[in-house]
């Protein structure tokens, strides 16, 4: 009896897939699964199409009185918001006209939709949530909430919305085990956040350290942290891309994620110390003091998840160990 329960403890477990020091198995199970092991990615990216219509209304709402007195500029992102929401509502009644003829009648145009809204909301945030535009005065205070929280939402999602559509589509059979997709949502984050921290801070630079004219006192501090935090999003930038991409590849070996997240969460913690300091460029609330601490918690969430995997793996030793003394 106690065989067979430790038996199927180990086909339930599947720890071949989750050596540390050895790379991750393909899995012989067609089924799609999620970061929770359910075959429920379809079903989920639904709900994430209709979060997506509900930020971007807010977005579209809160800018439409302002942008009628806006510039040219304002008025582009408007534009880009209303398209983005429009186009991903049709696809939402697509979605859910179609949900039961299958994958491919909802996919077939689903990744190059993701990515046309990605893009629009990259203009977005970049217009709505600058310094000096229509959710941001010029003090760096955010005088439109609703504006500015919910268009760095939209580009969330699209985000997240990416990421499911790859794991679902896109991945070989070895990918699709439990095993390979754990915290590829999370390196994907990182990614991302990654990138904003390096568009942030190149933004900042552009303002207030490219102009002609002699730096005033205390600004040169300023624009070598800004400096700085630059080169550090760019490093860490493509040290997360390559992490990804063997990620998406499924030759990511356990180490090489613990080693990996290691580095990233050091080198945020010295840049946070660095760019939110008094002269940092993410001294006040801004994008870019929420960037770097997005990246940072990210990088600890990922550090936890490897040991938590890692503690699974060695509860899966234990009953295969007293599996061999009770045989």
């Amino acid at each position: 009896q106690h065989e067979n329960d430790a038996e199927a403890h180990l086909r339930n477990k599947s720890p071949q897939n989750d050596l540390p020091l050895q790379y991750n198995s393909p899995s012989t199970s067609p089924k799609i699964v999620d970061d929770n092991g359910e075959d429920n990615v379809t079903s989920q990216r639904l709900y994430q199409w209709i979060l997506l219509n509900f930020f971007s209304g807010v977005v579209i709402t809160a800018s439409a009185n302002r942008a009628i007195q806006g510039s040219q500029r304002d008025n582009v992102a408007v534009f880009c918001a209303v398209t983005s929401t429009a186009l991903s509502a049709v696809f939402l009644y697509h979605h859910m006209r179609t949900t039961h003829k299958g994958t491919d009648a909802i996919c077939r145009h689903e990744g190059k939709l993701i990515l046309l809204l990605t893009t629009c909301w990259i203009a977005c945030v970049t217009i709505f949530t600058g310094v000096g535009d229509l959710s941001v005065e010029s003090s760096d205070s955010i005088s439109n909430a609703n504006l500015y929280y919910f268009s760095w939402a939209s580009f969330a999602m699209c985000v997240v919305l990416g990421t499911s559509y790859l794991k679902e589509v896109h991945w070989t059979e070895g990918c699709k085990s439990l095993s390979n997709s754990r915290r590829f949502s999370l390196w994907c984050g990182m990614l991302v956040a990654s990138l904003v921290v390096t568009g942030t801070c190149s933004n900042v630079y552009h303002s207030n350290c490219s102009r002609s004219e002699s730096l005033l006192e205390g600004e040169e501090a300023t624009c070598s942290k800004t400096g700085f935090g630059i080169v550090m999003g760019i490093c860490c930038s493509c040290f997360v891309m390559l992490m990804a991409r063997r990620k998406y590849q499924a030759r990511a070996t356990y180490l090489e994620e613990i080693f990996c997240s290691g580095i990233l969460v050091f080198a945020y913690s010295v840049t946070l110390a660095i760019s939110t300091s008094t002269t940092g460029p993410g001294a006040k609330i801004g994008n870019v003091y929420y960037s770097l601490w997005a990246s940072f918690l990210i990088g600890v969430k990922l550090i936890e998840n490897c040991f938590e995997q890692y503690h699974e793996y060695h509860q899966t030793t234990i009953v295969m160990n007293n599996a061999v003394n009770l045989s």
